[in-house]
């Protein structure tokens, strides 16, 4: 961790990551502490090459329990609770519709998934 969120006092993780092949098609971050805010997309850079991921998934954990959110193509959100709805996810509107995708159902986010739709981007 390096340096706090001046709004919450939440630690920040900065820096530089190296890759031994290029940017991963998937990247997931773990969440020690509650985030602030979460970003829908993300850049990387390895070498020239620069990379844009989208957030694709949210894992929550609370209660002795895990819960998550998928964000499709189009920005909209599913969520899912297994041990509630099974298989199958309910519609919860579109990214810029929720207003807090730290927390659902009193749980936190704890697992951020990306996934790396272009190379090259400005």
């Amino acid at each position: 961790i390096q340096g706090r969120c001046p709004q919450c006092g939440s630690g920040l993780l900065e820096g530089r990551h190296s890759f031994d092949h290029g940017p991963p098609q998937l990247i997931t971050a773990s969440l020690y502490e509650l985030a602030p805010s979460i970003d829908h997309t993300i850049r990387l850079e390895h070498g020239s090459t620069r990379s844009e991921y989208r957030l694709i998934g949210i894992s929550y954990y609370g209660h002795w329990h895990w819960t998550s959110r998928v964000i499709d193509q189009y920005r909209q959100v599913w969520f899912n609770d297994g041990m509630r709805q099974g298989r199958g996810a309910m519609f919860e509107g579109t990214f810029d519709d929720i207003p807090d995708l730290t927390r659902v159902n009193g749980a936190n986010a704890a697992i951020l998934y990306y996934w790396k739709v272009s190379d090259n981007v400005n």
